[in-house]
């Protein structure tokens, strides 16, 4: 969850049946959350999130030993909107293993997918020069090798 309790860290918790119940309720400070002062700020911004298991990844040469698959959490990796990047975990989010940026400058909310088929991620989110959102919503393709690298 975002910061909707105004403390500005990701709050995290788990279902094991599809969403019906939850449990081990925590945060999670190594996904760093917005707490800009201003009207974007400490409310949190939105994420995306997405895991792959191992058994839908065909070229496993990249993930380290023991890896579980891939989970990928994207949004602004800073205390402002601005760093779009991906938090990279081969636990299913247990612990966090890498951060790769995307793009440097103001970004704000993500969204992004996996196909099966071509083995890429392709993720969506606002970004601009002048604030978040001054270029719109842009879209970046690109697969688990460039993703680790």
């Amino acid at each position: 969850s975002r910061a909707y309790f105004k403390d500005c860290v990701r709050h995290i918790a788990t279902s094991t049946d599809g969403g019906e119940t939850w449990h081990s309720f925590r945060t999670d400070n190594f996904l760093v959350e917005d707490f800009a002062p201003g009207p974007y700020g400490c409310g949190g911004c939105n994420a995306a999130l997405i895991r792959v298991d191992l058994a839908d990844i065909n070229d496993k040469s990249c993930l380290p030993n023991g890896a579980e698959g891939v989970t990928i959490f994207t949004n602004p990796h800073s205390d402002a909107r601005e760093n779009m990047a991906a938090c990279i975990s081969f636990n299913g989010g247990n612990t966090w293993d890498k951060v790769k940026v995307f793009y440097p400058g103001f970004s704000a909310y993500s969204s992004i997918d996996f196909n099966p088929v071509t083995q890429t991620f392709c993720l969506i989110y606002e970004r601009g020069e002048k604030d978040p959102y001054s270029d719109g919503i842009v879209a970046a393709e690109f697969d688990l090798e460039w993703l680790l690298s």
